[in-house]
């Protein structure tokens, strides 16, 4: 005879079943996604393909958010439509990709993925305005950190710093650089070279040689222009030496005419005037002529304390026509120190 069963226990455990069952299926419930409520890919779009999106500019996978509208993979409009096509020439588009979506030509930023409409004529501006503006490319240029090493500066110290590319700064270094070792200005054409800037730096636009020269001039223009204003600000008079030469190849004369003067620091600072070419025949007045037109560009024939010249036969007649044209009471000793003691001939 079997022992009678206990209902309690049974209704028990039932009970405690059916409760583990109801807690099941409430949270199973809550992790079943639920179909999308909102606006579907595509509505959010504007006329130039950009989304509207609000947020706070994290903008997701698909779009969505962003600071001008539009950030996130795609901009709304499905990365799965993203159909990549060929860049153009112009530097504007190593910042952005170039795609179709739903047939629209579109270029999409590099930092933010926003969409832009690309099949403008004035597309390169919209571009370039857009990559001025862009806030999450200036957090990726800060947070990029390169190793620099300061050798121009002869210290030698490495440091990490922010690196951005700029193009006109680095069109003024390969000036600087074609100015200190005297290269051709014809080295900015040679293959080689090209190659191996553009392994350097993608983003550099190799200059021609006119345009290198035109670097060179203002290099020039502006170098002369700050030597001025330090002669200018100095108390001390001004030492002149010319040297006058004929090239051997060309068969043409060139004068070099030096400044020198003791600054505020009582340190000795020299500064090549002018470098210029004098035509034949190198008779006094013609030197003469040369001299004076730089003394009176730099606005030292008044400040000029002496004057130093080479062995030329012709110096003698020079000085003789320079003491002429130049005020004597500007000079020392009326200039008598510059024709009788301090000519020197340097032999």
């Amino acid at each position: 005879m079997s022992a009678p069963r206990d209902h309690s226990t049974t209704n028990a455990s039932s009970s405690q079943e059916n409760i583990l069952s109801t807690i099941v299926s409430s949270i199973a419930s809550t992790l079943t996604p639920k179909p999308p409520t909102g606006p579907t890919l595509g509505d959010n779009i504007n006329e130039d393909g950009e989304g509207e999106g609000e947020g706070d500019g994290d903008g997701g996978e698909n779009g969505g958010g962003g600071d001008e509208g539009g950030g996130g993979e795609g901009g709304g409009e499905g990365i799965n439509q993203w159909k990549p096509l060929s860049k153009g020439s112009a530097p504007c588009w190593q910042r952005f990709d170039k795609g179709e979506i739903n047939g629209k030509v579109k270029a999409k930023c590099l930092y933010c993925k926003k969409l832009l409409s690309a099949n403008t004529k004035n597309e390169t501006k919209a571009l370039n305005e857009h990559y001025k503006r862009c806030p999450r490319r200036k957090v990726a240029d800060s947070s990029q950190k390169v190793l620099t090493q300061s050798f121009m500066t002869g210290d030698g110290e490495k440091k990490l710093e922010a690196y951005t590319f700029d193009q006109n700064f680095a069109r003024r270094e390969l000036a600087c650089m074609i100015i200190m070792h005297e290269y051709p200005l014809s080295m900015v054409e040679h293959a080689g070279f090209k190659s191996f800037v553009l392994a350097l730096q993608p983003l550099f636009q190799m200059v021609s040689r006119n345009t290198l020269k035109a670097d060179i001039f203002k290099i020039y223009d502006g170098e002369r222009l700050k030597a001025m204003k330090a002669i200018e600000k100095i108390q001390s008079r001004v030492a002149v030496t010319t040297d006058m030469w004929t090239s051997s190849n060309q068969k043409r004369g060139f004068m070099v005419i030096t400044g020198h003067y003791v600054d505020d620091s009582w340190k000795l600072q020299s500064i090549i005037l002018r470098f210029i070419y004098v035509p034949c025949p190198h008779t006094a007045e013609v030197l003469c002529e040369s001299l004076m037109e730089t003394l009176l560009d730099w606005n030292i024939d008044r400040r000029l304390s002496t004057l130093t010249v080479d062995n030329c036969s012709s110096n003698d007649a020079m000085i003789s026509i320079l003491i002429g044209k130049l005020e004597p009471e500007s000079l020392m000793s009326h200039g008598k120190l510059i024709s009788n003691i301090e000519l020197v001939f340097c032999k």
